[in-house]
């Protein structure tokens, strides 16, 4: 069981890494708008674009 959980876990942290790195081309881009769209679920709700691109 503990290796199931140590493979959940890598790939829990593979997938973190890939879209810190995906966040961080955007970032580096200027491209806030997409940034904005493809952030979290949640993001959007609390948070409207307009405050986010300013």
């Amino acid at each position: 069981m503990l290796i199931m959980v140590y493979r959940l876990y890598a790939e829990v942290r593979n997938e973190a890494q890939e879209k810190v790195v995906y966040f961080q081309s955007l970032y580096n881009k200027n491209d806030f708008s997409n940034m904005y769209a493809n952030g979290a679920n949640d993001f959007p709700k609390i948070t409207s674009k307009e405050d986010f691109l300013c």
